[in-house]
């Protein structure tokens, strides 16, 4: 019997042949806009520590409620952990006066979406600072229908305390897909998580505008079986599935109403 191979021919290509104009229909290639955007827009969440002197809780970002204020947005479980400890709750930022944390209040939460609202409080209201210009408004809101399966995304966070340095802060950039959409309040992407994600906006990959699209919550568990030589079973490691879950925008707007009409 003869074998024979059939090899699919193809053109090779180089980064430097493809042009601008199809740049943007190729996924994650020109990230460096968005990515650079979606940094300016996120803040660590933070509380006094015990064995160091600040312990990073996860991440948040901005957001613009009503009547024209400026709030922040994370989960409720990170707020709940320094609730917990009977701590306050501080947002790491960059001001142009360098890296200053600021207490915040819990003005909204919803622990059946995992959603929380902060309100950034002023030591000294007289003073004048200035934050990130980047906020995400309602119009930069995804609605349910935005989420399709196999969308690219990105997220920027902290995670596993990457990121926060002395007088600085450098958010990680991660991508992934939008991997599953019930029509429920929640999706999944293809994409690592971590502890410090929680809070992360996730972003649709769009070449046109930044599109908000949900929050990190967690990821989903999954677990590494260690076999001895007999073929038992002697240890289950945790084990990350690559899959993170989100809260959709549409459950994150319903908090913020909330919070705004107090």
């Amino acid at each position: 019997m003869v074998l024979v191979l059939c090899l699919l021919t193809f053109q090779s290509t180089t980064l430097g042949d493809i042009s601008l104009a199809n740049a943007k229909d190729i996924p994650f290639l020109g990230l460096e806009k968005v990515a650079s955007q979606v940094k300016e827009g996120v803040f660590a969440v933070q509380i006094k520590g015990q064995q160091q002197p600040w312990e990073l809780l996860g991440t948040g970002f901005f957001v613009k409620g009503e009547p024209n204020i400026l709030l922040g947005v994370t989960c409720a479980h990170v707020v709940a952990a320094a609730e917990e400890a009977n701590k306050p709750i501080f947002v790491g930022l960059s001001t142009d006066k360098g890296y200053r944390r600021f207490k915040c209040e819990v003005v909204s939460k919803e622990p059946n979406t995992d959603v929380a609202i902060l309100a950034f409080l002023k030591e000294d209201p007289n003073e004048e600072i200035k934050i990130s210009e980047m906020h995400f408004m309602p119009e930069l809101f995804g609605d349910v229908n935005s989420l399709i399966e196999g969308l690219s995304v990105i997220t920027a966070g902290f995670p596993l305390g990457l990121g926060v340095e002395v007088d600085k802060e450098y958010p990680v950039i991660r991508i992934g897909i939008i991997a599953q959409y019930t029509k429920q309040k929640t999706f999944l992407i293809d994409g690592v998580a971590s502890h410090g994600n929680s809070g992360s906006p996730v972003v649709a990959v769009k070449s046109d505008r930044v599109q908000l699209l949900g929050m990190v919550t967690s990821y989903m568990p999954d677990s590494i079986e260690l076999f001895d030589d007999k073929h038992k079973v002697v240890a289950i490691l945790p084990y990350n599935s690559g899959l993170a879950q989100a809260v959709t925008a549409d459950e994150i707007c319903k908090c913020i109403e909330k919070a705004t009409k107090h």
